[in-house]
């Protein structure tokens, strides 16, 4: 009985480190949110503040994130991501063109 508990207490260990790793992470805002907090933030509203307010809507944001998109935003003037952001590509040019070229060879038949 005793290693049960042992194996339960380490499973709820694993699942809070993982939720607690996800809410790290920065996140990729949708253009709606962008927006909110955009005009959150030009109604006088602080970062905590913005995210209570999220929060309260059903979204997640992270004092953090809000804080950095502000940033980011101020910097560039664009909500837009920045180029090259994201994972990149596993695929190749080859490949893709494969692809394009099954795919077009497809719609003819």
């Amino acid at each position: 009985i005793a290693s049960i508990g042992w194996v339960w207490c380490g499973m709820l260990r694993s699942a809070l480190l993982i939720e607690f790793i996800a809410n790290c992470m920065s996140m990729v805002y949708s253009h709606y949110k962008k927006l909110r907090i955009l005009y959150l933030s030009s109604q006088g509203y602080k970062p905590p503040t913005i995210a209570r307010m999220l929060e309260e809507e059903g979204m997640k944001a992270s004092r953090r994130g809000i804080g950095k998109f502000l940033k980011v935003f101020k910097e560039t003037g664009t909500i837009a991501r920045r180029q090259g952001s994201g994972r990149p590509s596993k695929i190749t040019e080859d490949v893709k063109k494969i692809v394009e070229e099954q795919m077009r060879a497809d719609d003819e038949t």
